[in-house]
């Protein structure tokens, strides 16, 4: 990551999710979880996608019980919903 470049992709977020998301108290690793789903779902243009926890683990360095334990505390704080195997964002 030497140099990023929006024409490299990017991630379009609304300021009012960006304004709801500053109110929430999240810890590190919900944040961590968080940046995954956005990456997997905006970041493909997309309002939903299903996402293993594998993935997810993967992707932060996160141990998957931790990944299961951050998805729960996201979707508990309203942050994300989690419909039968798929993770959707609730922003």
């Amino acid at each position: 990551m030497a140099n990023p470049q929006r024409e490299n992709g990017h991630i379009r977020i609304a300021n009012e999710i960006v304004d709801a998301l500053s109110k929430y108290r999240l810890s590190g690793i919900e944040w961590q979880v968080l940046w995954v789903v956005l990456r997997y779902t905006w970041g493909w243009q997309k309002k939903d996608e299903f996402i293993s926890y594998g993935v997810i683990a993967k992707q932060t360095g996160i141990q998957r019980s931790n990944v299961v334990r951050a998805i729960k505390g996201l979707t508990m704080k309203r942050v994300l919903i989690k419909n039968g195997e798929r993770t959707i964002n609730n922003l």
